[in-house]
């Protein structure tokens, strides 16, 4: 989260499953800070592929949520969609 604070970021892939505050808490509190409020954030799981993650997900104000394995050129198309909007 210190890194969200000191830079700007056009779009932010976030794990569902990390460490100490996962994927969903993180989210929250970018949408509490007015800098980032309007960032894309692309939700990226190996683990919680059931449908009612995406859906949370979605409520909290994610754009997307893909499942690993990545496809690169997917994940690319999907970026640069964001960045152009």
């Amino acid at each position: 989260m210190s890194l969200l604070l000191r830079h700007r970021f056009a779009v932010v892939l976030l794990d569902v499953q990390m460490p100490e505050m996962d994927g969903f808490e993180t989210a929250q509190l970018m949408q509490e800070h007015e800098s980032m409020a309007n960032v894309p954030i692309i939700f990226v799981t190996a683990i919680s592929k059931e449908e009612h993650y995406a859906s949370r997900a979605a409520g909290i104000g994610a754009v997307d949520y893909i499942f690993k394995p990545i496809n690169p050129d997917i994940l690319r198309s999907k970026v640069r969609v964001y960045l152009d909007l």
